[in-house]
């Protein structure tokens, strides 16, 4: 007697690399007066994959750190399970500050 029907699994391979779906617009800092870095933040860039498990995420920086003057290349690389890669890149630079923060001073005199 045969079974009546029959499974198969059918194997294929996936080309197809992750989306980015958020990437960051290049940043400019400036740093405080007298310093030669800043601390820069920004939104974490994002990208999904059309087998629906979240691709691995590797970075050249993060977000929170320290940057020197000038100009630094942030890469956001996004693997999925296949090794199928996708990227995001920004520009993070950060000049010299050049104006003083208002200071602000409040006095009572009193005679």
């Amino acid at each position: 007697m045969f079974p009546s029907f029959y499974l198969f699994k059918v194997i294929g391979s996936d080309t197809t690399p992750p989306v980015v779906t958020f990437c960051p617009e290049n940043i400019v800092q400036d740093t405080a007066i007298g310093s030669t870095s800043a601390i820069v933040t920004w939104e974490e860039p994002r990208a999904m994959d059309n087998s629906g498990i979240p691709p691995v995420v590797t970075r050249t920086h993060e977000s929170g750190t320290r940057f020197d003057v000038g100009e630094t290349r942030v890469t956001y690389t996004f693997t999925d399970e296949s090794s199928n890669r996708n990227t995001c890149s920004f520009l993070v630079t950060v000049r010299v500050g050049k104006y003083l923060e208002t200071l602000s001073i409040n006095t009572c005199f009193s005679f």
